[in-house]
């Protein structure tokens, strides 16, 4: 149990670097620990490929940021339109979405593993927020006037089934272009043929609508994740 409890502690540990990083990438196929996957992307979102310069100086900085973290980056991908101006020149990358492992591959999850992974997480949610609101968008209100720039709160587990469990930050960075931009973090963990999937969705914070709307679209591409593997 107390390896269970530390492998969880460094995967809580990854999402936040991740959530620091921004941007990632998206490929159809993947194998993990010898088990082959299909990674889809969300509706309207293309891969990130290491065909492409821009895409390959991106992918290897988050490659570079996720070393010391025990997790890895399988796939990253973007908005259609704005990969299509980005890699030009002409835009930056707001909506992303990425999927990730931990490194050490070699281990068997259960429907009940991933219930101990969300109470965990849940439990440190509730120890870095006092007073926790259930209603995401009153948390979001709460937590939007305190966020500083290049810090993140952690907003904890906002949603969980039988099939994944669903955690949200809010940070406030300064994009390439010296601006700078409130975002939306959420990711689902889930388990994919006996292995734990990291499944990442950042949004530009539009009003305390935002993150209800990624949480609904999220379990759609959560669904269409198990769905495109049999489960």
């Amino acid at each position: 149990m107390l390896t269970f409890i530390l492998a969880t502690r460094r995967w809580l540990v990854s999402a936040f670097v991740l959530c620091l990083a921004g941007p990632s990438a998206m490929a159809g196929e993947a194998s993990i620990g010898g088990v082959s996957v299909t990674l889809p992307a969300p509706s309207g979102f293309c891969e990130l490929t290491d065909g492409q310069a821009s895409d390959t100086r991106m992918l290897n900085a988050l490659r570079d940021l996720l070393r010391p973290t025990g997790n890895q980056l399988l796939a990253m991908s973007a908005d259609c339109a704005q990969l299509d101006k980005w890699r030009t020149g002409g835009a930056l990358l707001d909506d992303i979405a990425q999927y990730q492992v931990p490194k050490d591959v070699t281990a068997t999850f259960t429907p009940e593993t991933l219930k101990q992974v969300c109470a965990f997480t849940r439990e440190q949610g509730q120890r870095v927020t006092a007073d926790i609101t259930p209603d995401l968008q009153k948390r979001v209100e709460d937590v939007l006037h305190e966020v500083k720039l290049n810090e993140m709160k952690f907003l904890g587990v906002v949603d969980e089934d039988a099939t994944a469990c669903y955690v949200v930050f809010l940070q406030k960075i300064k994009t390439e272009l010296g601006s700078e931009k409130t975002q939306v973090a959420l990711y689902a963990v889930t388990v994919l043929k006996g292995k734990i999937i990291f499944y990442y969705l950042f949004r530009p914070y539009a009003d305390n609508t935002t993150a209800t709307t990624m949480l609904t679209s999220h379990k759609a591409n959560v669904a269409a994740l198990l769905a495109a593997n049999g489960n």
